[in-house]
């Protein structure tokens, strides 16, 4: 089955890498990658593999959503047109439920008006007998408008409201001149991460990494030369909670 992971536009390189890093600490192994502009393709055989890209999901930061794909094709009207028409679209809707189609345009990889396809692709669907809900969809089908058109329903979505809930003026302690938590997670999840690891980091200032980490479920430690400093990396990740040590 392939699946799209419908990256955001926080850096392209870091984006792709932290999913397949995020991939590998799972345990899953693509046997074919193709990497889009802000979205990345990957085929995986594992029987159990959207239980555990939804646990991917709750980790990943520089990411919108991970799709199950419909279909891939031309960035052309027409051609997307008839894919819709012409896929099976069992595998993403049940019988009686009901859905709604977004498109999202990627830089200038084409003129056409998402809304238009997204009512010409809900057309399609619904001649197939499914019933469109624009406000409380069961599915969402999204078309990713990237150098092709990535059609797939979504199965797992990224909140990435919770990371600017935890800006760095947010935190109990705040110094100027640090990570954000999106970018502090990335490193985290690209240095494989997970419950059953440890997180040293030798320059921790007020704990930005150590925060992501520890709530990933990882024992952390921290070193820092500055005691007003340490002191406040202390108050944020007692805020947060967590396995930490600092020194």
């Amino acid at each position: 089955m392939r699946y799209a992971f419908e990256l955001s536009g926080d850096h392209e390189e870091i984006a792709a890498d932290e999913a397949v890093a995020c991939l590998a600490t799972e345990g899953l192994k693509p046997v074919y990658t193709q990497h889009y502009d802000h979205c990345l393709v990957v085929e995986l055989e594992e029987p159990d593999a959207e239980i555990r890209l939804e646990k991917i999901a709750g980790k990943l930061a520089m990411c919108h959503h991970i799709l199950r794909v419909a279909f891939i094709c031309k960035n052309e009207p027409e051609t997307i047109i008839s894919s819709a028409e012409n896929c099976d679209i069992k595998p993403h809707l049940s019988a009686g439920q009901t859905f709604v189609v977004r498109a999202r345009k990627v830089n200038h990889h084409t003129a056409v008006e998402g809304s238009y396809l997204e009512q010409r692709v809900g057309g399609a669907v619904f001649r197939k007998g499914y019933r469109a809900n624009l406000n409380q969809p069961d599915v969402t089908l999204r078309l990713i408008l990237t150098e092709k058109c990535v059609c797939g329903s979504v199965i797992a979505s990224i909140d990435r409201k919770a990371f600017h809930a935890r800006a760095p003026h947010k935190k109990p302690f705040f110094y100027p001149g640090v990570l954000m938590p999106i970018t502090a997670r990335a490193l985290v999840n690209l240095a494989g991460v997970n419950k059953d690891t440890g997180l040293l980091d030798p320059f921790c200032g007020t704990a930005g990494i150590l925060v992501e980490a520890a709530m990933l479920g990882s024992k952390v430690i921290g070193l820092e030369a500055r005691n007003e400093i340490i002191q406040g990396a202390k108050l944020n990740l007692e805020y947060f909670g967590g396995d930490y040590n600092l020194l």
